[in-house]
């Protein structure tokens, strides 16, 4: 009759006679557990013990899992007590030091799936994993023997099912959203993505997988139930996935990431991912999140380039610049607030239709290699919308003297919130109604750039003299190079887009020689006004 194990021994000394094993190979120690049930709590224990870890580090994910450990992970939450393991967060690696680095691969992936079952670790919010080598094209070579690009996305489809809502999905410049069922369905080996289309029989033909990746592949989106265009994955070298209350993230080789564009439905992203070698971010979006964009700026400090697009003021963030400023609390709707001195910004750019980056530049000035900024802005501003130009000009003013300098580059543009067909047959239809650059005849502008030095040059491109014109006094109040005060500006740029200002229509286009006649009047009118600035440059197109 069969006794069991802690029938001949207590468990103590089956673990003393564990622990007198030789140590060189804790693969044998680990084979051990096959022998009883009973064996297994104790085997993973041993195992710890002459690892240096503690099972609590163990059980807890304490620690970066490779092949060895998350066996022992494994065999503990097969055999260990009834309660499940209290990980929050796993982060494992896929050895290469094996010879046969994709059979041990599989293995892995077949052990991961088991442990992030929501019976084993129910409270698990993050995964992470890398796999430098993993390679999809190097494996769609062999053919995956071991078919370890599906058991890839089986896994990912297993700890996204655990989350609510849809799957955000990231990786380059790529954001699309799926289900976790459409991720199982996944073919990284002939870099297709989700769902399979009406021709899912065709497509799921026995063949090789193609020779090359292919320059753009089609995936279809949940939100719009639409297929985009998205460019393959052709490597695996991490993946992150986080476990949000509304939503799943899963990110594919965050370190890999150096120019990231988020689009108008993923702002609220921000405060979530984290990609160690950002150097640009772009958000096209007409809704930021300020606490998102402040997390995601401290935990960025590579971040060298800032790209904001803002163009609907339909929206709630707008709505609410706008009661800011009725309440005259403008401060009260600033992006990042408190204020950052951000250790690496070098470049901020801004567009919007009529609110500045009044919620931006104030919270950024202070960063100390910050050294161009770009701002675009329609010509017609609203009275009210104007106030936020005015507190962009006060941050500016405000720049400390040992940050460096900066190029300021202002560009007008025709007003976006006229319809395309009014943009296109006149767009001196609110000449009458509006002055062009009002804001720049405002005496608290003129004032605070007579007292702005951190401003070395500015560069300014507009669609009509009378725009330019109205530019002039402000230009000129900037102070020029003062040996006693100070630095002061330096050079001036005006670029005049004549050509269009009467209309797109050929017949309201005005000729070469009526643009150049223009443009060399106003380059006089503007080297006269602006004499104590040395560089001063027009171009006229």
């Amino acid at each position: 009759m069969a006794r069991s194990a802690l029938d001949i021994l207590p468990s103590e000394l089956w673990e003393t006679i564990l622990a007198c094993l030789p140590q060189h190979q804790p693969a044998h120690l680990l084979d051990l557990a096959d022998v009883c049930v009973a064996f297994q709590e104790l085997v993973v224990r041993v195992y710890s013990a002459n690892s240096g870890l503690s099972i609590e580090d163990l059980i807890h994910g304490r620690q970066t899992f490779r092949h060895s450990n998350l066996r022992a992970l494994t065999i503990y939450a097969r055999g260990g007590p009834a309660q499940a393991l209290p990980a929050t967060r796993l982060d494992c690696v896929l050895d290469t030091r094996f010879e046969d680095q994709e059979l041990y691969a599989a293995e892995s992936l077949t052990r991961l799936k088991r442990i992030v079952d929501p019976r084993q670790t129910p409270s698990l919010r993050r995964f992470s994993m890398s796999c430098d080598w993993l390679s999809v094209r190097l494996l769609a070579e062999e053919g995956d023997p071991y078919r370890v690009l599906k058991r890839l996305t089986w896994l990912l489809s297993c700890v996204a099912s655990r989350g609510a809502g849809a799957v955000d999905v990231m990786y380059g410049q790529e954001v699309f959203t799926c289900t976790a069922a459409d991720i199982a369905q996944w073919n990284l080996l002939h870099y297709r993505f989700n769902p399979p289309g009406s021709n899912w029989r065709l497509s799921h033909r026995p063949k090789p997988p193609p020779a090359y990746p292919p320059r753009r592949v089609k995936t279809r989106t949940l939100e719009t139930k639409k297929c985009i265009e998205v460019s393959p994955l052709t490597r695996v070298a991490s993946v992150d996935v986080h476990l949000l209350h509304e939503r799943t993230i899963l990110f594919f080789n965050p370190s890999s990431v150096k120019d990231f564009l988020l689009g108008r439905k993923h702002s609220e992203l921000l405060s979530h991912i984290h990609a160690p070698r950002l150097r640009r971010l772009r958000v096209n979006t007409n809704f930021l999140d300020a606490c998102a964009l402040h997390t995601f700026l401290l935990g960025h400090s590579t971040l060298e380039v800032l790209d904001l697009w803002a163009y609907d003021d339909s929206e709630s963030t707008v709505r609410d610049m706008r009661v800011a400023m009725t309440t005259g609390s403008v401060e009260q709707a600033l992006l990042v607030d408190p204020p950052l001195a951000h250790p690496s910004l070098r470049e901020l750019n801004a567009c919007s239709n009529g609110n500045g980056i009044g919620r931006l530049l104030p919270g950024l000035i202070d960063a100390p290699r910050l050294e161009s900024i770009a701002m675009t802005l329609p010509a017609f501003a609203e009275p009210l919308l104007a106030t936020v130009i005015l507190h962009d000009l006060r941050a500016l003013s405000a720049r400390p003297r040992t940050g460096g300098r900066i190029k300021l580059r202002l560009k007008l543009t025709q007003p976006l919130g006229l319809p395309w067909w009014r943009r296109r047959s006149d767009p001196q239809n609110t000449l009458a109604t509006k002055p062009a650059a009002a804001w720049a005849r405002h005496p608290e502008a003129l004032a605070l750039a007579a007292e702005t030095r951190c401003v070395r040059a500015i560069h300014v491109s507009v669609w009509s003299v009378h725009a330019a014109e109205m530019l002039l006094p402000w230009l000129a109040a900037f102070p020029g190079p003062d040996t006693d005060a100070g630095p002061g500006l330096e050079e001036v740029a005006i670029s005049l887009y004549l050509i269009y200002s009467r209309g797109f229509s050929k017949r309201r286009r005005l000729a070469a020689d009526d643009v150049q006649r223009m443009g060399s009047e106003f380059r006089a009118r503007a080297e006269a006004e602006l004499g104590h600035v040395p560089t001063v440059v027009c171009h006229a197109y």
